[in-house]
């Protein structure tokens, strides 16, 4: 008898991979904002007062967020719901990481500091995120 249907946790890696996050944009900060704070929903103003998002941006971002999926509307509050932050939270650890992985790649130890890892254990880290991103 063969398997039917797909493994969630796979279905559950391709969903993250259409989430398009650009590290550092106002649609990042935004979204990042409102999934933390997943129990509340904030209308533009106090989004833009709780981050550095100007206030004449946060109506559209929170739109672009809406219309991607990202953000659920309820007449003039955005939110995150509680499943979409948990995989939100999961994406922007993978984020996290690679950012790490590239400072560590773009600022090896100088020859006058102690190696912070060993190649092996960067290789290590590497493949961990691989694995974690595929």
């Amino acid at each position: 008898m063969t398997e039917v249907g797909i493994p969630v946790e796979e279905l559950q890696r391709r969903e993250r991979a259409e989430i398009s996050i650009t590290p550092g944009t106002n649609k990042d900060e935004v979204l990042r904002f409102l999934a933390a704070h997943c129990d509340s929903a904030f209308r533009p103003q106090e989004v833009a007062a709780e981050t550095d998002v100007p206030a004449n941006s946060v109506g559209k971002v929170l739109q672009r967020l809406e219309s991607d999926g990202l953000v659920t509307n309820i007449g003039e509050h955005y939110f995150v719901d509680q499943q979409r932050a948990d995989e939100l939270t999961t994406v922007f650890e993978d984020l996290r990481n690679l950012d790490r992985m590239h400072e560590a790649v773009e600022s090896p130890p100088s020859a006058d500091t102690e190696q912070i890892a060993t190649d092996d254990a960067v290789d290590e880290l590497v493949e961990a995120v691989v694995e974690e991103t595929e």
